[in-house]
């Protein structure tokens, strides 16, 4: 599913409000559902909004009755997924929706067990939703406050008795298809991201703990060991690999990394992902920074979940990263979910630098208090029309054309920058006048390239 259009005629903040969220005319992709759309503006003007109104409309009111509520008044959007379009309305809390199937051109209503049926048609094999909110660091105490038993006797478990275990019925089979790091339980949604993980781990330490009693016994030699090794291997593949190889193109930047051989030494391990320097010291999950956290906790599900048909939220992405982190980080991101359709709300020039110009959209209020979409094109919605192009943009020339920012630094630059020119219009007067006054001007010359190197300014011989 991706969405294409949004329109919210009376919500909140937003009046007679509409988003277009196709590729503009010319584009390769003219009139298909943008992969990635960003927003931005003033705190206020409704980026968190926008994401919870999102997530109202992927959910149909069907999963958690918190997405929809009856201040939702005539919403409707447009979804697109495969040749059927659907058109979903929310009317004061209630959900209704259309199916539009473009091979036949047949449309009818369809009803709450028709929408269960059509999500779990679809998507069998997939996920539907995968949402982080910008406070997404302070689940990370809940996924570990739960504490394992210390029972070494969980290592003898089957892989199956570690897994969640989901209910038969429509409704809970949908609800492992919706991940909400926001409003869903966090420790059941981990476990079930890290299942596979989790039972390989058990499996390994079973197997090691088996071969080393039959090595012990005289049941098994060196070169039987190697060779029932490798075909365990073949036959049990390293979930941890994959993860690893992706998360530690980032980490190792943080000096980090994880380890694709699982380091399993207690029942404790079985929680979470174990983190080390690159020198081999672990660093316990207590210490990790909020980057490494932030990191992981959104990299993590899109690297283990299936994305390729779903909608990713993520409310400000730039948190705790530092800005070489953030420059790179969207990419990251999509890289690791090619078919899933991204919805970022951010504050950061750097991130909004990551998008094209129809991809953002920008919220702002006008003289008269209505909130609208700041446009970056003129006339036609047409590639060629478009006069913004973050991509292209210095980061002050961002900050001032896209984040409407006055000033091109902090108000102490603009006094100094009165200073610089000051001293610099009186050492030109006194060369001009061929005064004699050496010292007056190695000092003034001093001053001058002094304020200069501060302001990194280029100096130019007066």
């Amino acid at each position: 599913m991706k969405i294409s259009k949004i329109e919210i005629k009376d919500y909140n903040q937003f009046k007679n409000f509409t988003i277009d969220l196709t590729y503009p005319k010319g584009h390769v992709k003219e009139g298909m559902p943008l992969d990635k759309v960003c927003f931005i503006g003033q705190s206020g003007t409704g980026k968190t909004t926008l994401l919870n109104l999102i997530r109202a409309i992927v959910s149909h009111g069907l999963i958690e009755k918190s997405y929809v509520n009856r201040k939702m008044k005539s919403i409707s959007a447009e979804t697109h997924f495969g040749n059927i379009n659907r058109h979903i309305r929310i009317e004061e809390g209630v959900v209704s929706e259309t199916l539009d199937r473009l091979v036949n051109v047949r449309t009818r209503n369809v009803n709450d067990e028709d929408r269960r049926k059509f999500l779990l048609t679809h998507y069998s094999d997939t996920n539907i939703l995968i949402s982080f909110p910008a406070e997404i660091n302070t689940d990370f105490n809940s996924i570990l406050k739960e504490k394992t038993s210390d029972d070494s006797s969980i290592i003898f478990q089957k892989p199956s008795d570690i897994t969640p275990k989901d209910d038969n019925n429509d409704e809970n089979k949908l609800k492992f298809k919706f991940f909400d790091f926001e409003i869903n339980n966090v420790k059941e949604i981990w476990d079930n991201i890290l299942k596979d993980i989790q039972k390989f781990k058990v499996s390994q330490l079973s197997y090691r703990n088996e071969i080393a009693s039959k090595m012990e016994t005289g049941m098994m030699d060196a070169d039987k060991w190697i060779e029932d090794l490798k075909k365990w291997k073949d036959e049990n593949p390293n979930p941890l690999k994959d993860l690893a190889d992706k998360l530690n193109l980032i980490l190792n930047k943080f000096n980090l990394e994880i380890k694709s051989e699982p380091d399993f030494k207690s029942a404790e391990d079985l929680k979470f992902i174990k983190v080390y320097q690159l020198d081999g010291t672990e660093i316990p999950n207590s210490y990790w920074s909020t980057g490494t956290k932030q990191l992981i906790l959104t990299a993590t599900p899109l690297i283990k979940l299936n994305t390729d048909k779903s909608i990713v939220l993520i409310d400000e992405p730039e948190r705790s990263f530092y800005p070489d982190i953030q420059q790179e980080i969207i990419e990251f991101y999509t890289k690791l979910a090619p078919n899933a359709q991204f919805f970022i709300a951010t504050h950061s020039p750097i991130i909004a630098s990551s998008f094209e110009p129809w991809e953002i959209v920008e919220l702002k209020f006008n003289s008269t208090g209505e909130l609208l979409q700041d446009l970056y094109y003129k006339g036609d919605r047409d590639i060629k029309n478009y006069f913004i192009q973050p991509q292209y943009l210095r980061w002050d020339s961002i900050l001032n054309k896209i984040f409407d920012l006055e000033h091109d630094g902090n108000p102490a630059r603009k006094i100094k920058l009165t200073e610089l020119s000051e001293k610099g219009l009186k050492l030109k007067k006194l060369k001009e006048e061929g005064t004699a006054k050496p010292k007056e001007i190695k000092r003034l010359w001093e001053e001058y390239k002094g304020i200069a190197e501060l302001l990194d300014w280029k100096i130019e011989t007066l």
